[in-house]
């Protein structure tokens, strides 16, 4: 049971995020990222120096390189997402990653292209999309605000390109994402220094930035891992793909989004988008089984 509630645990504070973002909207891009990435950096660091286990993350530098990538493009994008489109359709089109996931999986060895995957995919993106335009409307379209949508897809396509190179990396220790948060970190603040002013956050930013790096960037995977390795690993995968509605529940009950059918109808689509992913990973899986 303590499995269970550990995953669950995971997946509230991965639905807290977005509200967290928006509570920190006065922090630029960069600093955000770095301060959010350093504290998931220092959570891990803490973990690994009191289990005495530095060795568990020891892996080629290529590797680290292309995790640190990933991490910091797919943050760098989501959050410029965030602060440029209604944080509920930049939180739904975040979770378009399972759907890059399946595109170019076969990309990776033992796997096969499949056309149909790339037209469920684009199929969903485009029916999400038009209820996002629908609920947004033509008028409010500019070239700022299209460079968020788009920023926000290359966001999930990084993260679905980060899962699955998740599956193939030489440790699978679960600190790692912390590891990477570092490095991104470290990035982060170099850009932060030459292109942005530093906001100094107020006692609410502050605890938020605390809940975001600690909470969503660190203790976040622990309990996950935690859950998937000694509870019902199936029941906890299906219950996470349905995080981008209850996250969007969160934006609804802060005030920062309006529950309109047109909304409703997207998180519909990314919901369904996400079990179909799950769906499709089961049977590929039995495929190899037999």
């Amino acid at each position: 049971m303590l499995s269970i509630i550990s995953g669950l645990g995971a997946i509230v504070l991965w639905s807290l995020a977005a509200v967290l973002i928006v509570a920190l909207d006065k922090i630029p891009l960069f600093q955000l990222v770095g301060s959010m990435y350093f504290l998931g950096f220092l959570f891990g660091a803490c973990r690994l120096s009191y289990a005495k286990n530095w060795s568990s993350i020891k892996q080629q530098y290529r590797f680290y390189l292309i995790g640190i990538v990933l991490c910091a493009i797919y943050q760098w994008c989501i959050l410029y997402a965030f602060k440029v489109i209604p944080p509920a359709h930049a939180e739904l089109i975040n979770y378009l990653w399972p759907l890059s996931m399946i595109v170019f999986s076969p990309l990776l060895p033992n796997e096969r292209f499949k056309w149909i995957y790339l037209i469920f995919a684009l199929t969903a993106t485009g029916a999400l999309f038009s209820f996002l335009i629908f609920d947004r409307g033509l008028t409010s379209l500019n070239f700022r605000v299209l460079g968020g949508y788009v920023s926000g897809v290359i966001g999930a396509v990084a993260w679905g390109g980060f899962m699955l190179f998740s599956r193939y990396q030489t440790t699978k220790s679960s600190l790692m994402p912390s590891m990477y948060c570092g490095g991104a970190a470290l990035i982060s603040f170099v850009f932060h220094f030459f292109f942005e002013t530093t906001y100094i956050p107020n006692g609410l930013e502050t605890i938020s930035l605390l809940s975001l790096g600690i909470g969503v960037c660190g203790i976040s995977f622990s309990l996950w891992d935690y859950g998937i390795k000694n509870g019902d690993f199936r029941l906890l995968g299906i219950a996470a793909y349905f995080t981008p509605i209850l996250s969007i529940l969160f934006l609804i009950i802060w005030g920062k989004a309006e529950m309109t059918w047109s909304l409703m109808g997207a998180a519909s689509i990314v919901l369904i988008s996400c079990l179909l992913v799950w769906r499709v990973g089961e049977l590929s899986k039995g495929e190899l089984e037999s």
